[in-house]
């Protein structure tokens, strides 16, 4: 079964952990993480609302830093909370590799997943200096929310389909 604990195990299956973080493989989660997804692309955000009210799963989409900033430090008031956030590298509204440095100076525990198009190289060494934890090609990314929703959601037995 999958469990958010691996989260690190699957972007090393996929693309490699960047820096090193490797939690207690299945440990058991006391509450449902917190999940953002920072993205202006229209197609994936449907995306993820169709995941949300597919799995009844609250997922905060947001398109600016701001926003994105606020929705974190709001979740920082339930102690233990563990906290993903899913960065695509390529909005036009906001820079992506800026935005995972400034949500990780703010909030060290944070676990950020860049959503980019390729993972040459030059792109996962840009990655580890704004401190992004993990780097997906966009479809695995997309693989990742959906068994994200599909573990954690209200409905999640409700899937039949996939």
């Amino acid at each position: 079964m999958f469990h958010l604990s691996n989260v690190p195990a699957m972007m090393a299956e996929y693309m490699g952990d960047l820096t090193g973080y490797s939690p207690v493989e299945g440990e058991p989660l006391s509450q449902e993480p917190f999940l953002l997804v920072a993205t202006d692309d229209e197609r994936l955000r449907n995306k993820v609302r169709g995941l949300s009210e597919k799995y009844g799963l609250f997922i905060p989409l947001v398109d600016t830093q701001a926003e994105a900033e606020a929705q974190l430090a709001a979740a920082e008031q339930t102690p233990n909370l563990k906290q993903y956030v899913f960065i695509d590298l390529h909005s036009k509204s906001f820079d992506g590799y800026a935005l995972a440095k400034t949500l990780k100076e703010a909030v060290p525990n944070v676990y950020i997943i860049g959503s980019s198009l390729g993972v040459e190289p030059e792109r996962i060494q840009q990655s580890k200096l704004y401190r992004i934890d993990s780097l997906l090609q966009r479809y695995r990314f997309e693989e990742l929310l959906r068994k994200l929703a599909e573990q954690y959601g209200a409905n999640h037995e409700q899937d039949t389909d996939r």
